[in-house]
């Protein structure tokens, strides 16, 4: 659960094995949210962050690829990982 893979391989290093030329990844983890609509809707108010990180990667416009990848998850039945990424 969280940002690094289970090897410790952050999604910057994750990415670039995909996309070489990437410069910056923004990564958004939804955790038992089974709808899209309901994916984006959690990440878009980001009750609870101070920061508003997940909404300001989902908005912002300097971004110019997205990936995205649902699957079971243990403990929250559902899992959803966001990858935004640039190559400027």
């Amino acid at each position: 659960m969280g940002h690094p893979d289970p090897d410790g391989e952050a999604p910057l290093a994750r990415v670039k094995s995909y996309m070489p030329s990437v410069r910056v990844v923004g990564e958004n983890l939804s955790y038992g949210r089974w709808t899209a609509k309901d994916v984006v809707f959690h990440e878009l108010v980001d009750d609870g962050v101070p920061d508003r990180g997940h909404r300001k990667d989902l908005l912002d416009p300097g971004f110019e690829s997205i990936g995205v990848a649902c699957g079971y998850h243990s403990v929250y039945g559902i899992m959803c990982v966001i990858d935004l990424a640039a190559e400027f």
